[in-house]
């Protein structure tokens, strides 16, 4: 995999706090200025502006984000899925980042498992074994979690960013004992890429 994103314009933002009453207050942002970018190609010297920025996007929101504009959170989840599953691009434990997963984890991280009930039979009086397989629902794939490092170029000041990593966040239902549930989340793998 290699993703580039390279910025169109940005622009700094001072963050204010105004209180509004001894117990409340609200953020105000303004904008400073635009920079708008003209160099469409990170030039050999940037200096570095920032490393391992994480960020989290959402795949379902009311504003597409640019960088998807072209291609459906669908296609995007599918195609990364796709490499992973079929082994030609390794995945790693998001909190263990030396730790390469198996298919087999990938697949049960996403949901995909067989669980097993105890049921009781009311003809016999007895408990039955019942065992349902899940399978993985790519529409439980919420957000992805990109790790970015951000470049500079002082002359034009363009800001160019190197995806260094990505991880999808899964969001869930979980049943508990009692019937009862609760929504959670879960990072199934991240995925290191090769842009060099």
């Amino acid at each position: 995999f290699f993703i580039s994103i390279n910025g169109i314009n940005w622009g700094p933002v001072n963050v204010y706090f105004k209180e509004v009453d001894s117990a409340h207050e609200y953020t105000l942002k303004k904008m400073l200025f635009w920079v708008k970018q003209t160099v469409s190609k990170k030039p050999e010297k940037c200096s570095i502006l920032r490393e391992n920025i994480v960020t989290e996007f959402s795949l379902y929101n009311s504003r597409v984000p640019d960088w998807l504009a072209d291609m459906n959170p669908r296609r995007f989840i599918n195609i990364v899925l796709d490499n992973v599953l079929s082994g030609k691009t390794p995945a790693y434990d998001f909190f263990d980042k030396k730790k390469r997963l198996s298919v087999e984890e990938i697949k049960t991280n996403l949901g995909e498992c067989i669980k097993t009930y105890s049921v009781e039979n009311p003809n016999t009086e007895s408990y039955d074994t019942l065992h349902i397989q899940s399978k993985m629902d790519i529409e439980e794939i919420r957000s992805v979690i990109f790790t970015e490092d951000w470049f500079i170029d002082w002359s034009t000041l363009s800001i160019f960013k190197t995806v260094k990593s990505i991880a999808f966040v899964r969001m869930y239902e979980n049943s508990h004992e009692g019937g009862e549930y609760e929504i959670e989340k879960k990072i199934p793998f991240i995925v290191y890429l090769n842009n060099k």
